[in-house]
This record gives structure tokens, sequence and C-alpha cells, in this order.
């Protein structure tokens, strides 16, 4: 799997990281599940205040991680493009479905776990592994289709 990582083309996983950044910042936006992921943590207005370099160190942070977590599912897609090299290729459907699969079996299913000893409320989970489940699915369609087009 080193060699693959290797020898992704990392403007497409920088690009589809991005795309997965714009999701996060969709998906915790007055829009969407904001004022319910704040109250199902119990936040309180002092919580959120915070210095804007924390702000800005966070989200630097955010960034990073989701360009990792997309260079993963970009290795495993290829790995499984590779597995199947007699067959057409993934595109967006493909990968979408290997996103989807990670999304559930590994993030979800962990969440899940953790939210149960944290004791989390149920919404809460619906809400940070919706997320996750709908950024692999959707990371996933757009690597399948940059990486491997059918």
């Amino acid at each position: 799997m080193l060699h693959t990582l290797l020898h992704l083309n990392f403007l497409v996983v920088v690009g589809v990281a991005v795309a997965g950044f714009l999701l996060g910042w969709l998906w915790y936006s007055p829009l969407l599940f904001v004022k319910a992921w704040i109250k199902e943590m119990k936040f309180s207005e002092a919580d959120l205040k915070m210095k804007p370099s924390k702000g800005m160190l966070m989200m630097a942070s955010a960034l990073v991680m989701t360009f990792v977590s997309t260079a993963v599912i970009a290795v495993l897609i290829t790995e499984h493009q590779m597995l199947v090299k007699d067959h057409p290729s993934l595109g967006a459907l493909g990968g979408a479905k290997v996103g989807l699969f990670v999304g559930v079996g590994l993030l979800a299913v962990r969440h899940g776990v953790n939210h149960m000893f944290q004791m989390k409320s149920l919404k809460l989970f619906l809400i940070v592994a919706g997320h996750d489940v709908v950024l692999c699915t959707l990371q996933g369609a757009l690597l399948g289709q940059w990486l491997w087009p059918k």
C-alpha cells in the first residue's frame, strides 16, 4: 500500500480533500446541523468563544487530517481497482460504494461504540456519523471518477 500511496495523483487528493473540508463546513453550518450539534454537545456560548489563533489552528489541523483520510480512501480505491484490473474502471459509482463501505463499516460503527460508552445521544451520533458516511461516499465518488474514470 505504501507503493500505491507514493504514486497517487496528489493534485486529485488535495482537490477531493478540499471538497470534503467544504462539506464539513456546510454540514456544521447554520444551514444544516450546527445548532443541533451544539445543543447535543451541551456547549455554552463561553465554550464556543476562543482566540482567533486557536480557531485557525483547529481549522488547519482539520484540513490536514481531512487530507490524510482522503489519501487513505484514495489508496483503498486504487488497491481495489488493482485487484479487479480485468474489470472496467470504478468510476464515480464504484468509488462511492468503496467510500460508503468505509464510512458505514468503519467510521459509523466506531462512532457508535464510542457514543454508546460515552453515553451520548442518538441524535449526536447521527449528526457526527452521518457526516463521516456522507463525506466518505462523496470523496469515494470523486476519487473513483478522477483516479479511475469509466
